[in-house]
């Protein structure tokens, strides 16, 4: 399998696909493991690479980007449809 997702820090719950993903395609993470995905995922696009439950806390790049707005599964894609971003007050 070619790399085709990017995971910066071991913390982040999602990675980012370096080419668009198709649903059902199998993507090999970083760690060694593997994670199907959902849904078809755009280039540049996030996956989520561990379950996130409504009002859970995404991380990218190492880095609270957001919550889930609503449960979101191993494998699916993570955009403004299911999270939202902080808010600065």
């Amino acid at each position: 399998m070619r790399k085709t997702v990017i995971q910066a820090a071991d913390n982040d719950s999602v990675v980012v696909a370096v080419s668009a993903l198709n649903r059902g395609q199998e993507v090999l993470l970083p760690d060694g493991s593997t994670v199907t995905a959902l849904d078809d995922i755009p280039q540049f696009h996030k996956m989520a690479i561990v379950d996130v439950p409504t009002g859970g806390k995404v991380y990218r790049y190492g880095e609270e980007i957001g919550y889930a707005t609503q449960p979101i599964q191993r494998g699916q894609w993570v955009h403004t449809h299911n999270i939202d971003s902080l808010k600065m007050m």
